[in-house]
């Protein structure tokens, strides 16, 4: 949430550089296993060649700042002191760029800390190991810094990438040093951070006639001011923040930034302990986060408590809490600091007192089954007899929703302690107050504990699994609680071998071979390490009973089971690990003979059949028969489900097989994957590339059809992507040209332009982004183009060569002729 300069170093410090990386680590972050690709590449600096390790170090360090990123509470530290570790495990050749990356991540991971340090989730101890790391990493930083700059001003020639060290480096620095001012009060270390804030704007001090304040307009430089701000306040600086924040309240601020200024705003009066104007804050403010703000004011409130206007605060703040049903938070906090403010005789009090000691006893039992613990349990029940005494406060009606949630707490911990008449009564009376399928379900699986029900128990569980069937007809539960009513439990293969092994000749043969396979089919949905052979063993079963069941298409109960059966088979025989395809070929057959007896009686079945259908012709290489199927789905609303399952499928397919790729089908596939997200996860290293290909996808289709549709969906998408990743070498070339091919000329020029600039010139990138600059600009002006071309001849006497050599040839011709005449 405030790690300030992720921003200004997208791509340096987001995108792990795929151009080095092996097949493994690529395959690993392809797949979003960061801290096993930490491991990996933690063995390739052990065990590496020196081309390796320096590899995995450059790998590493991104690597550590998206786990950083990710992680909360103790992992914090850990990691942190893995990235610190890892400037030890560097050889000397380390570049500049890797250790800028290093800085980086350490300083980022020290942020997060003290950023939930100020929010109380860190604690003290976790802060000062994180002030430490940020001494240290300053020194290195302003080390480095000083001799780039040294280097840079005995340059005798402009060398940017070492100017964008330098920036980065800087940056670091100021925000470090001002992390360490607000933590220890150093109002020496808050002037240096203030001053290197302003340098970053131009300025050669911190103020508000030296600075370039015009550069709020871009995120670096609203950021800078912002830090500058903040150093004031640390400083007791005559004329304080408020003239900052003033120029950060324009509307033309980058708007991040403008967003958050009521946020530090408020920020600076806990700091202050300005505990009457933290609460008129609280109270009249609008834009504030409500959980965030209260929380931030209810913990520091309370670490002054005895202060009247502090007290007064927390009991607010705990209250807004407990009214905005964050009763995690306010366990939290009495955990931490006691009931102080708190109605000590009230509901939520005793049910704070309960959930402390569930979560206590929780932590350390893992399980989800019932303890054999009988101390564990007795934990358990001393849970439960503090949420029932909570049950019974005189306040209890006044928070309905907690009090359903209280109910739950207490079925879960008697559930727990194998007192299962007792939890089901609860969950029950919390399903009153609110009637959830977790809810009911347990209810149901306590009475399904219950070694000898009454017949009034009986009854209720009856009730419970009607009412369950009715709510929730598609939850995954469903299937279970039917399999259940068939006395189909906990079966083990064991147990279908017994089964299988009663002979041809008994009476109670069919039944128990039926009676097998629904096990299997359980035991199939459990999807634990025996999951493939159990899979195996229900399609060598269930196959012959299918052919057995759709023998006579007028049995209607037959038919059904047919149905069903083979929409299992197909299940699990196109199941990745399994893969029997005969078996589904067979499943499939099966279903087209009863399609052709009965038209109608697969029509709600319609898209799964399809989906196993599109995954069949896929494990048998008819990649172009499975695309058209897709695309058939897409066309029916009613499938939609079955389409997103689909699409990553189809997705990874056509990306291996190219040729099939064609635009309607690249376009069907991406907009239903990207519609599963949201649009500020369209640049994302997961999505960015598959956004890219779909919005060239749209941008082919309505060249060549000319349909709103495609404009519209191109252009959303595009800009989407340049908002989020504007420096991304792909997205500029799209948007660049999507933009100068709808008449949006500005735009597209600037954008050519900065592909121009940030690519290697004579490369074809910056070949192709100059024509189209140079052409662009002989719109307006003739002769600069063309002086632009005669320069670029002068350099480049055939054209730079390539695809764009005969391009810049006419173009010069007729500039030429243009500027004769």
């Amino acid at each position: 949430m405030f790690q300030l300069l992720i921003s200004i170093t997208a791509i340096i410090c987001i995108t792990l550089p795929a151009q080095s990386q092996d097949n493994v680590s690529t395959w690993l972050q392809r797949m979003g296993c960061e801290e096993l690709l930490a491991s990996y590449l933690e063995n390739q600096l052990d065990h590496g060649s020196r081309i390796e390790q320096i590899r995995a170090a450059n790998q590493l360090a991104d690597v550590y700042a998206i786990l950083l990123a990710r992680s909360s509470g103790k992992t914090d530290s850990e990691t942190l002191q893995r990235a610190i570790q890892l400037f030890e495990r560097i050889p000397e050749a380390g570049t500049t760029d890797l250790r800028v990356q290093l800085y980086r991540a350490t300083y980022l991971a020290a942020e997060q800390i003290l950023e939930r340090y100020r929010l109380r989730i860190s604690s003290k101890q976790e802060a000062e190991v994180a002030i430490q790391q940020l001494n240290s990493v300053a020194i290195e930083l302003q080390t480095l810094r000083a001799t780039l700059m040294k280097r840079a001003r005995s340059s005798n020639s402009h060398d940017e990438k070492r100017m964008q060290q330098i920036g980065l480096l800087t940056s670091y620095l100021a925000w470090s040093k001002y992390y360490i001012a607000w933590y220890e009060g150093d109002m020496g270390k808050a002037k240096e951070a203030a001053q290197l804030f302003s340098e970053i704007l131009m300025g050669e001090k911190p103020s508000l006639q030296s600075v370039s304040l015009d550069l709020k307009i871009h995120d670096t430089g609203a950021r800078s001011i912002l830090g500058i701000a903040l150093c004031k306040a640390i400083g007791n600086d005559p004329i304080g923040p408020e003239l900052w924040f003033e120029e950060l309240e324009d509307p033309r601020t980058w708007s991040e930034v403008q967003n958050a200024i009521p946020l530090w705003k408020f920020f600076l009066l806990i700091d202050s302990k300005n505990w009457n104007a933290v609460l008129g804050t609280l109270t009249n403010s609008t834009s504030l986060n409500k959980t965030l703000s209260n929380r931030v004011a209810a913990v520091h409130a309370l670490e002054d408590y005895t202060d009247p206007a502090a007290k007064e605060l927390a009991q607010t703040a705990i209250a807004n809490l407990i009214e905005i049903n964050q009763l995690g938070i306010v366990r939290d906090i009495v955990f931490t600091y006691g009931e102080e403010a708190l109605n000590k005789d009230g509901f939520i009090a005793k049910y704070i007192k309960g959930d402390i000691a569930f979560q206590a006893v929780a932590d350390e039992y893992t399980s989800d089954q019932p303890t054999s613990n009988p101390a564990i349990a007795a934990q358990f029940l001393q849970a439960a007899t503090l949420f029932t005494n909570a049950l019974r406060a005189t306040d209890t009606n006044d928070f309905p929703t907690i009090k359903s949630d209280c109910y739950f707490r207490t079925g879960i911990s008697l559930f727990y302690a194998s007192k299962f008449s007792e939890a089901s009564f609860a969950f029950q009376k919390s399903s009153e107050l609110d009637s959830k399928e977790q809810t009911v379900w347990m209810a149901i699986v306590c009475l399904h504990n219950v070694h000898e029900l009454s017949t009034e128990q009986e009854f209720t569980k009856d009730a419970l699994i009607e009412l369950f069937l009715k709510a929730w007809p598609n939850s995954k539960r469903t299937s279970q609680l039917m399999l259940h009513k068939t006395d189909v439990n906990t079966a083990t293969i064991d147990d279908v071998e017994l089964l299988l092994s009663i002979p041809h000749s008994s009476p109670e043969y069919e039944k128990a071979k039926r009676q097998a396979a629904r096990s299997l089919y359980v035991m199939w949905q459990r999807n634990d390490h025996q999951h493939v052979l159990v899979g195996n063993r229900y399609i060598s079963l269930a196959s012959a009973i299918l052919s057995e069941d759709a023998k006579d298409p007028k049995n209607e109960k037959l038919v059904q089971r047919a149905i069903v059966r083979a929409l299992r088979i197909l299940e699990i025989s196109l199941h990745s690990e399994v893969q029997r395809l005969q078996a589904a070929e067979n499943a499939l057959q099966t279903l087209d003979f009863i399609q052709q007896s009965n038209s109608e009686i697969l029509v709600e079945y319609a898209g799964e059949i399809a989906y196993r259908n599109l995954l069949f012709l896929l494990y048998t290489d008819e990649l172009q028969e499975a695309s058209a199927l897709y695309i058939q789905m897409t066309e029916s609303p009613e499938f939609s489900v079955w389409v997103e399952h689909a699409s990553a499928i189809i997705w990874n397919s056509i990306q291996e097989e190219s040729e099939t790729a064609t635009p309607l089908l690249t376009y069907a596939v991406g907009t239903t994957i990207l519609l599963q997200h949201t649009e500020s996860e369209y640049g994302t290293n997961t999505l960015a590339d598959l956004a890219t290909k779909t919005a060239y996808a749209a941008y082919y289709l309505y060249q060549s059809s000319n349909e709103e549709l495609y404009k519209v969906e191109l252009l959303r998408i595009a800009r989407l992507l340049i908002s989020q990743r504007p420096k991304t070498l792909q997205i500029l070339l799209l948007n660049a040209e999507v933009e100068m091919n709808l008449g949006n000329k500005d735009t597209a020029l600037s954008q050519w332009k900065m592909i121009s600039t940030g690519t290697p010139p004579g490369s074809d990138d910056w070949l192709l982004a100059r024509y189209h600059a140079i052409n662009m600009l002989s719109s307006s002006s003739v002769d600069k183009a063309r002086q632009l071309l005669d320069q670029h001849e002068i350099l480049y006497p055939d054209y730079g060569g390539g695809a764009t050599s005969e391009l810049f040839k006419q173009l010069h011709l007729k500039l030429r002729k243009e500027t004769s005449e």
